[in-house]
């Protein structure tokens, strides 16, 4: 009887050993659960907050299309209070008729297919048509598509200076090809070559020949090939323009003179060591035919000595 009263206390006191054990396990279980809870919310805050200071506008949906987070920006850009997006399905958030041309990109997205499109937006805060450049990005874990983040950009001020460029390129192409002005691009480091439309209608050259420099100078005859190659190399190396007029032959065979002109376009201030050359010389070239060329007056220099064994040149522009 003594020795199963000695087991039993002893039952006991293992028992409440046990219990102190496991209410000591819970609590550090649950201190580290609320730890691990706000170190998660607080890396939640975090990166909302830092979303929400971003102009891109960001958002994700899961497989039924329905929203589980959106950035300020986005909420923005349809319309909504921020907060208000997640758990909404895509056709209660976009106008219908964006949602009508967005639908199928995003079951596309949501097949695993990364796509990249741009819309023009009138915005609801009154901005006027934006032009956005939208990526649907697939979430995919283990081999199965979770969703697809939505990362839009606000491309407006790139896409009106793409299209001010384009209309002043062609102006400038429309003023060259009336006044017989060409304009061509060095790179320095690379030594690739450009021209405009118009340079090759003066070397007679179809709009598929690509020059390299070698081509360009070949276009001069041998006893002014020299004078425009020791000129290009100094504007290359050491940044000085040059303005020369040479006798000239075009690919067909016909010989002119040209006025060629080229200088340094330096980079900005910073950018490179002082010094150092520029990366880009760019020039124009200028031509006439038929027309008798003047001779130099008091201050200007006459051509190179040598040059011009060819026909009476013609004047340049």
């Amino acid at each position: 009887l003594r020795r199963r009263r000695a087991a039993t206390v002893a039952q006991a006191r293992m028992a409440e050993q046990q219990a102190v054990q496991l209410r000591e396990f819970n609590a550090r279980l649950e201190l580290q659960v609320g730890e691990r809870t706000a170190q998660l919310e607080a890396a939640r805050h975090d990166l909302q907050t830092i979303l929400d200071a971003l102009p891109t506008m960001v958002a994700y949906w899961d497989r039924d299309l329905h929203n589980r987070f959106a950035n300020r920006a986005f909420c923005a850009l349809v319309g909504a209070r921020p907060g208000t997006l997640p758990g909404r399905a895509m056709v209660q958030v976009l106008e219908p008729w964006l949602y009508a041309v967005n639908e199928p990109l995003a079951r596309a997205a949501l097949a695993g297919e990364r796509q990249v499109f741009e819309r023009t937006l009138t915005l609801p805060d009154g901005r006027g048509a934006r032009h956005m450049l939208a990526h649907y990005l697939p979430d995919i874990a283990d081999g199965e598509v979770r969703g697809f983040y939505a990362v839009v950009h606000d491309v407006t001020e790139l896409t009106e200076n793409r299209r001010r460029l384009a209309r002043s390129e062609a102006f400038l192409e429309r003023v060259g090809r009336i006044a017989g002005i060409g304009g061509w691009r060095l790179d320095v480091a690379t030594g690739e070559l450009w021209w405009n439309a118009q340079t090759r209608r003066i070397h007679e050259v179809d709009d598929s020949f690509d020059p390299a420099l070698a081509d360009g100078l070949a276009f001069y005859p041998p006893d002014a090939r020299p004078v425009i190659t020791a000129a290009v190399e100094a504007a290359a190396r050491r940044g000085e323009g040059f303005d020369l007029e040479l006798p000239f032959i075009t690919a067909t065979g016909r010989r002119r003179w040209v006025r060629a002109l080229g200088e340094p376009e330096r980079a900005p201030p910073g950018e490179t060591a002082d010094g150092q050359p520029p990366p880009v010389v760019a020039g124009w070239i200028a031509g006439r035919s038929g027309q008798v060329r003047p001779a130099p007056g008091p201050q200007e220099d006459a051509r190179p000595a040598g040059i011009g064994d060819g026909p009476e040149p013609s004047a340049s522009v």
